[in-house]
């Protein structure tokens, strides 16, 4: 289930808060970001399938380890992109 929600919406369903186990929608400013590779598809073709894994695992790794340091919650992962959310689903001061 952790696995296809971010980790502060299954956390909110676990403590059993209304807001997350019902849909809702309210105003309110967010950041969001997209991010992915530069000519990923050139690199994707310049290496063999194994090597290509390791890169995109340890990228993502890493890129999602800096975004949850700084309070963000990937939305989704496409390929090599990234799309990534501050101050939704929870409050982010100075985001």
């Amino acid at each position: 289930f952790a696995r296809f929600l971010p980790e502060t919406v299954v956390c909110g369903i676990v403590r059993g808060d209304e807001k997350a186990v019902r849909l809702h929608v309210e105003r309110r400013e967010v950041t969001i970001m997209f991010s992915d590779i530069q000519d990923f598809t050139a690199i994707a073709e310049s290496l063999q399938q194994e090597d290509l894994l390791v890169l995109l695992t340890r990228y993502l790794d890493v890129m999602i380890g800096i975004i949850e340091a700084h309070e963000g919650v990937v939305a989704e992962i496409l390929g090599d992109g990234l799309l990534v959310f501050w101050n939704t689903p929870d409050d982010v001061a100075d985001h």
